[in-house]
């Protein structure tokens, strides 16, 4: 791989080489690139850049395609966990074995938890349950493909079948072990849970696009992060803000839908879900591309 540039080039934000700054396609990897290079000089994180790159790749065609594909996931996934609470509550008596408060209380507010919540066997709740786990990764790695692309109208078919299942087996385990680290992480005092979440978040980038195992892509994401970590906080940061901001409308919008019917309130708050999961992944995949891209930038190595 080329070391050095010209003046009137830049690296490209993929696979390093040098491109000419107005190229808007890579020559050598064909990963589309951003006209000018990161305004950050320590080879960290442009925030409003990753965060306003991820809400023009969710409205283009392909990312309302990407929307759609979770809301259909999140939906069978929200029916069968309420078909499944229901269920059991039904097990242990259902209202009439709630304390008198409880119920008053439920009468009052017109609760109704679980709207989306159907009289299913438990067979099937509990295969609704997996196929619908296992749909969420495998369209996550789809979604990482079409991001890391310049499809903006369809999902190209090589998103969700090269390397696919090995991609998916190895996405499942390193999400096992990511979850573990942190959760061991957040006991210990929280903080160290947090710099994990930090370090190894593009885990699932390196499953998706570089094909790599799940030591391999825990590892490489450690490595990208390296003396950058800072800026991917204050990106993640900055992205649950807006994650807050747009859950509080949804909450709002599914409060009004569901006065006047419970279902369709459950359905407004599933799509927002699946809107803020796909542009979540878009703002990802561009702040993975500008690391990669600023570690071929900086002049000295991180620290």
């Amino acid at each position: 791989m080329a070391n050095d540039k010209q003046s009137d080039e830049v690296f490209c934000r993929s696979c390093g080489e040098p491109i000419k700054k107005e190229a808007e396609i890579c020559p050598e990897c064909g990963v589309r690139n951003t006209a000018r290079e990161t305004a950050s000089r320590n080879g960290g994180i442009d925030v409003e850049e990753a965060l306003t790159t991820g809400f023009e790749r969710v409205k283009a065609r392909s990312g309302l395609l990407l929307v759609a594909v979770f809301f259909v996931i999140q939906l069978v996934s929200t029916v069968a966990s309420q078909s499944g609470a229901e269920r059991a509550f039904e097990q242990m008596g259902g209202v009439e074995s709630l304390p008198p408060f409880v119920r008053e209380t439920m009468v009052q507010g017109a609760m109704e938890p679980t709207p989306l919540a159907f009289d299913i066997p438990q067979s099937v709740i509990t295969l609704m349950s997996l196929l619908t786990a296992v749909g969420t990764i495998v369209a996550g790695i789809a979604a990482y493909r079409v991001f890391a692309s310049d499809a903006r109208e369809r999902i190209p078919p090589e998103a969700y079948r090269r390397n696919i299942g090995t991609a998916t087996l190895n996405g499942i385990v390193a999400g096992f072990v990511f979850g573990i680290l942190v959760a061991i992480g957040i006991v210990l005092l929280v903080v160290p849970g947090i710099y994990l979440i930090t370090a190894l978040i593009f885990f699932m980038i390196f499953v998706a696009l570089e094909d790599e195992n799940f030591l391999e892509s825990l590892s490489s994401s450690w490595e990208l992060t390296e003396g950058r970590r800072i800026s991917v906080f204050l990106l993640l940061m900055a992205l649950l803000v807006v994650q807050v901001a747009v859950g509080i409308v949804g909450l709002v919008a599914s409060s009004v839908a569901g006065a006047v019917l419970p279902q369709l309130g459950a359905v407004v708050d599933v799509a927002v879900g699946a809107a803020l999961a796909v542009y979540s992944l878009a703002v990802l995949t561009d702040a993975y591309f500008q690391l990669k891209r600023n570690r071929h930038v900086t002049e000295e190595p991180p620290v």
